[in-house]
């Protein structure tokens, strides 16, 4: 999950699409070759939620035609392929769901799977600081390496159970005129900790509905680690395939706890996006983030200027490299100006 500063960034928009392309070109020389058509896959009963990928690996290709069975050939949801080789249904399958894992229930009872994150942000702003009865304005400039483990499990086929545990390298220059400071720190951050479960899945126009609550400690020390701050989140999220794309949204509100007389203000989120498979080990996840902050208290009295919005695009690119592992690198874009410069990484799901 972003903080408060990563989530949102300031970069141009076409520079999202500019990195994308470059890791869509690298996966394709690496042997993940983009390529179109369709995947075929059969459903269990019609019910398009409850519909489970069949084939073996090496089926044909999507221009063979379907089996003497008469049962038409489906494509998976946001599903494409090409007949310049095999393909693999499940795989396509898994390609697809990977870049849901934030909003879905995946995993079944028992399934299990780690995930390691690697991300770098980077933060150059101007503030007025004032120091006694002086005051000047200094150029503060951020930079952030954020490194996660995650762990999801499935507690009943319908709920999921996740913790992240990040460990952060923090470091920021203040620049005053010619005069330069820097200080820097590393550590735990705060763990995060959350329960998903999936209400309905999706059945003709009903989209799948999750709900999720999850907690934050303050175990990472302010203000590069942590918040300093427990946090409570509520969120509801509705997913919705339109062949070839999923459609996806989620709303959350986080409530601070309030600690020695003070209280950050309450957070609420709206995450919009889609995503679609380019075959069978590749798919592309578009999204945009939006937070709200409402102003913090100090004894019950609002702090005038506290509260603040952060939008950002993101963009991702999800391979499969096998039944158990994956890569999924990722850009960040800020639109507001409270936003970061740059955040950007690398997600590797290791399913077992």
């Amino acid at each position: 999950m972003l903080t408060r500063r990563e989530a949102g960034l300031s970069r141009p928009l076409p520079r999202l699409f500019e990195f994308g392309v470059s890791i869509a070109l690298m996966l394709s020389v690496s042997g993940c070759s983009m390529y179109w058509g369709y995947i075929p896959i059969w459903r269990k009963g019609g019910d398009a939620q409850s519909a489970r990928v069949s084939g073996q690996k090496g089926t044909a290709p999507a221009s063979v035609s379907a089996p003497v069975t008469g049962q038409p050939e489906r494509m998976a949801p946001g599903a494409m392929a090409s007949s310049r080789r095999p393909v693999d249904p499940e795989a396509a399958q898994r390609a697809l769901d990977l870049f849901l894992r934030e909003q879905k229930v995946l995993f079944k009872k028992g399934d299990f799977s780690t995930e390691v994150s690697v991300f770098y942000s980077t933060d150059s702003r101007d503030e007025l600081l004032v120091f006694g009865n002086n005051a000047a304005f200094a150029t503060l400039t951020d930079r952030t390496v954020n490194t996660t483990i995650s762990a999801r499990y499935g507690i009943f086929d319908r709920v999921e159970l996740n913790i992240s545990v990040p460990y952060v390298v923090a470091r920021q220059e203040v620049a005053i005129g010619s005069a330069r400071t820097k200080v820097e720190d590393d550590g735990l951050g705060d763990v995060r900790a959350g329960i998903k479960y999936q209400l309905w899945y999706e059945a003709g126009r009903r989209p799948g509905i999750i709900f999720d609550v999850a907690g934050k400690s303050r175990l990472g020390e302010p203000p590069f680690l942590g918040s300093g701050f427990r946090e409570a989140e509520f969120g509801i999220a509705l997913i919705k395939t339109v062949d070839p794309v999923v459609f996806f949204g989620r709303f959350s509100v986080s409530d601070p706890v309030e600690r020695e007389g003070i209280k950050p203000g309450e957070e609420i989120s709206l995450v919009m996006g889609m995503g679609f498979s380019l075959n069978d080990r590749v798919s592309i996840n578009l999204q945009s983030i939006n937070e709200f902050f409402l102003r913090d208290k100090i004894s019950g009295v609002s702090v005038p200027g506290s509260g603040g919005e952060i939008m950002s695009f993101q963009f991702s690119v999800t391979s499969v490299l096998n039944r158990h592992f994956s890569l999924e690198p990722v850009v960040n874009i800020g639109v507001t100006d409270s936003a970061s410069d740059v955040f950007l990484g690398m997600n590797m799901p290791v399913r077992f």
